[in-house]
């Protein structure tokens, strides 16, 4: 039949060009849409890596800044407080004058070796010199200041511990404390803030380490407060020889390193087969002494008693030294 002249409308070839074309455009659509949602997801993963790396890493942080506190160990009292960078060589000498009813110290005298040489020496607060920067006293928790009639917790920042409370004290140096206010002020403000950190110390070796030789040896409670010093123009097998000190002996002037350059006692160095007039063999005086690195390891006491009487602990200072060189080890720290 022949169409009518005038009428209008779509032949089936045009609506074919029209579905084939809205069928493209769809297709174009899925596709598009597809490739976003897979974008998204491998956007979404990456950032949850990225978080959990983060995390992992900000926690990794966080350990090994717990890991790198110090403490001060005041082993009488089973006591230690964290160390900030500005004391973290403080050191404590045990008051001679104060004991308590069990024979334990009530206080002890806190120093710094950096303010050691300024004649702020801790130990000194035990002659009456009053040359310690700061003091940790014990009293129990019932306990009131005789003058005034309050508890000690009220007068003083500190601590409770089991039964005691562990009392932060500034202290007012002589004129023989030569330090200036600033650095005084900068190490009691220090301490002050370690006071409130003090916990119940656990059971852990202290060692002392000789970065010079790349060694540590194990202290034990006689000498826990050991230092040393690098002995001027003293070279043996290559090695320099090392200068021992007890911050507790400090007082007596030819204990100190001004005082003595040798030393409480020495570690010094031989190797196998060496001989000398004084020791003979030296693997037979020392027949411990650890070998490290084709070298023995040894400390030695000093024949005299540098507090020429006034110490009452050389003999156990000299036994414990003597006990303390078999320990010696090879270590490099951190």
């Amino acid at each position: 039949m022949r169409e009518q002249e005038g009428q209008s409308g779509f032949s089936i070839i045009e609506v074919s060009l029209i579905v084939l074309i809205i069928a493209a455009l769809a297709a174009t659509g899925f596709i598009v849409y597809q490739r976003h949602k897979l974008s998204n997801a491998k956007n979404s993963t990456t950032e949850s890596q990225t978080q959990a790396t983060t995390q992992q890493q900000g926690s990794t942080t966080k350990q090994t800044q717990q890991a790198a506190t110090k403490y001060l160990t005041v082993k009488e009292w089973g006591i230690r407080l964290p160390l900030s960078s500005a004391i973290n060589d403080a050191y404590y000498v045990v008051s001679v004058s104060n004991k308590g009813d069990d024979g334990k110290p009530n206080k002890v005298f806190l120093g710094l070796p950096s303010l050691d040489s300024t004649g702020c020496i801790a130990a000194g607060s035990n002659t009456g010199q009053n040359t310690a920067i700061a003091a940790i006293f014990k009293v129990l928790p019932t306990d009131t200041d005789v003058v005034s009639g309050k508890a000690f917790d009220q007068l003083y920042p500190g601590v409770t511990i089991g039964n005691y409370f562990y009392a932060y004290q500034s202290l007012n140096t002589s004129s023989t404390c030569k330090a200036s206010q600033t650095s005084i002020q900068s190490a009691q403000s220090a301490f002050a803030t370690a006071e409130k950190g003090i916990v119940a110390a656990t059971s852990s070796t202290q060692y002392l380490t000789i970065k010079e030789l790349g060694i540590r040896f194990k202290l034990s409670a006689a000498i826990e407060d050991a230092y040393y010093a690098v002995k001027p123009n003293t070279i043996v097998n290559s090695k320099p020889v090392i200068a021992l000190y007890m911050h507790s002996l400090d007082t007596y002037r030819l204990c100190a390193p001004a005082g003595d350059p040798d030393g409480v006692a020495g570690i010094a160095t031989f190797t196998p087969g060496q001989t000398d007039p004084v020791h003979g063999d030296f693997a037979t005086s020392f027949p411990n002494a650890p070998l490290i690195n084709r070298l023995h390891y040894f400390i030695e006491n000093e024949q005299f008693d540098c507090s020429q009487g006034g110490s009452r602990n050389m003999d156990a200072i000299s036994q414990a030294f003597k006990a303390a060189y078999p320990t010696i080890e090879a270590y490099s720290p951190n």
